[in-house]
């Protein structure tokens, strides 16, 4: 059981590594997929927001050719209790709030619940740094519980941003700060 009311078990900069989750990802195959699916049935879009204090997320399916969209989410860091927070909705209107932290420098755990305050499901995202996503849901009855594998892509393959190789033990300490050094 997580206790999200503790500072026991997150990592520093919450707030920063949220930041990795922005983009388009589409899925896998499996959940042992290396790529993106040939003919990918579900997008996940990920946007900042107020200069990056929140991030829009939609969650998409692919019906008759068209990506129609299956989930709303605001998604942020929350500064007064160190966490993450979320509040989503689906086309039927089934609400839900989360909450959690990133609990190393690529997992993030997520719990929601609906507006009765009953448990919905858990969410582990695992981020990998070759651009994949591991999404597990665990649901009370287990019955439903549910995984996906999502790959980050680039507009127009062109590569942006900064390769941080050379720097990536130093990233996982203080992201921040390395980023401020070599700014």
């Amino acid at each position: 059981q997580l206790s999200f009311s503790q500072t026991n078990g997150k990592v520093e900069n919450q707030k920063f590594l949220l930041w990795q989750y922005v983009g388009e990802w589409l899925n896998g195959d499996n959940i042992n997929a290396k790529k993106v699916s040939k003919d990918p049935n579900t997008r996940i879009l990920v946007t900042p927001k107020m200069d990056g204090v929140s991030f829009w997320v939609e969650v998409s399916q692919k019906k008759e050719n068209k990506w129609s969209v299956i989930l709303t989410e605001m998604i942020s860091y929350d500064v007064d209790t160190n966490e993450i927070v979320a509040l989503g909705t689906n086309p039927e209107a089934e609400n839900f709030v989360g909450k959690g932290f990133f609990s190393s420098y690529d997992q993030l755990i997520m719990r929601d619940h609906d507006f009765k305050g009953n448990f919905v499901q858990e969410v582990r995202f695992h981020f990998e740094e070759d651009g994949r996503l591991l999404l597990t849901g665990d649901v009370p009855d287990d019955e439903n519980d549910w995984e996906g594998v999502f790959f980050k892509t680039k507009r127009n393959n062109k590569n942006f941003g900064i390769h941080l190789v050379s720097v990536d033990s130093e990233m996982r300490k203080d992201p921040i700060r390395t980023i401020e050094k070599i700014g």
